[in-house]
């Protein structure tokens, strides 16, 4: 009974870290809102919107679920014939590679002007996107480690230094969209930093190219590739398609209903999180009678999102105006496919 008090406590802490954690990340870019709207036109705040979702929508490519790969071998690291050290390595290794490999891509969308960004946006992106990439490995595995709490404080702590940054660079400096750019960039410079040093202190980081892990990453990535994809389509491809058609003006306008409709995955998010480790150890065991748990919990945590969504819905109604409350309305059916998606490849990208 002791154990079992235990065990609800340590999950109640996790839930709260979880929580606290995405409420930062989602809730924080919120209350910048008022501030941006005043300090950039709409087409600035497009710009930066729309950078954004280009940084997002790349990243899918370019990690080829690398960090999906090494939290799931993390649960083998004990093996004799594995060097999970040398794994993480070319796990980095690879996603370097990738980078450099879109490197013509971003060339490309820059030379015929694809999306009307200014030019100094496309020479800022691909640095960005690696440091990106690289600093959520540490960040994931402290996730399937169960270290909630160090999990957390890299957010909060990445939350609000943007949050700050951002905040002194409109009010001390410039006005532009390179307020909200700039400063995230520099920001991703110090969290890079410190998710290579943790990840180097905590799991180790072999220097040895492995074919072997190298097509081990691969075999796992590549058939996630169509999620990557899909992920892009639901979640970005929206914004894509009104700067490629309309105007930058239209993305920030848009862009602001998004902002406040994405706030419903501070609780889906939380939930994930929180499930993650859980699920792969249920997983890792390979019981049946698990797997059919997992469903059970699944039905349930979908029925009470649902709920949720309504009720947030029709809070929106009483707040907002109809239009940007149908935008919002709209982008919280996406979040709710792109919560279906996610708990469905979790169940399979475990085998």
């Amino acid at each position: 009974m002791v154990v079992k008090n235990i065990q609800i406590l340590d999950l109640f802490k996790s839930s709260t870290f979880y929580l606290l954690s995405q409420l930062s990340i989602f809730g924080l870019p919120v209350f910048l809102i008022p501030l941006l709207t005043r300090a950039l036109s709409p087409e600035e705040f497009g710009i930066t919107s729309l950078f954004f979702t280009l940084l997002g929508g790349l990243s899918g490519f370019v990690l080829l679920s690398g960090t999906g790969s090494v939290t799931r071998k993390f649960f083998f690291k004990d093996d004799d014939s594995f060097n999970f050290q040398c794994y993480i390595f070319n796990a980095v290794f690879l996603n370097v590679a990738l980078c450099v490999s879109v490197l013509p891509l971003f060339y490309l969308l820059w030379r015929f002007n694809v999306f009307k960004l200014p030019s100094w946006l496309y020479l800022i992106l691909p640095p960005m996107l690696l440091l990106t990439i690289v600093k959520t490995y540490k960040h994931k595995l402290w996730n399937v480690q169960k270290n909630s709490k160090s999990f957390a404080f890299f957010d909060l702590g990445y939350s609000f230094l943007g949050f700050i940054g951002v905040l002194l660079w409109v009010l001390c400096v410039s006005n532009g969209a390179e307020a909200r750019i700039i400063p995230m960039f520099l920001i991703e410079m110090i969290f890079c930093f410190l998710g290579v040093y943790f990840l180097v202190k905590e799991d180790g980081f072999e220097i040895s190219i492995n074919i072997d892990y190298i097509k081990d990453i691969f075999k796992y990535g590549l058939p996630l590739l169509p999620h990557s994809i899909g992920l892009l389509l639901l979640g970005s491809f929206d914004k894509l398609i009104i700067g490629s058609f309309l105007d930058l003006t239209s993305v920030g306008l848009y862009s602001i209903a998004v902002s406040y409709a994405s706030l419903l995955s501070i609780f889906t998010i939380s939930f994930d999180n929180l499930l993650r480790p859980i699920l792969y150890e249920i997983f890792k065991r390979d019981c049946r009678d698990e797997d059919a748990r997992y469903v059970v919990i699944f039905g349930v945590f979908l029925a009470s999102i649902s709920v949720l969504a309504i009720i947030q819905y029709k809070a929106m109604t009483w707040v907002f105006p109809f239009s940007l409350v149908r935008i919002s309305n709209a982008r919280r059916n996406l979040f709710s496919g792109l919560l279906v998606h996610k708990f469905v490849l979790r169940y399979i990208g475990f085998g």
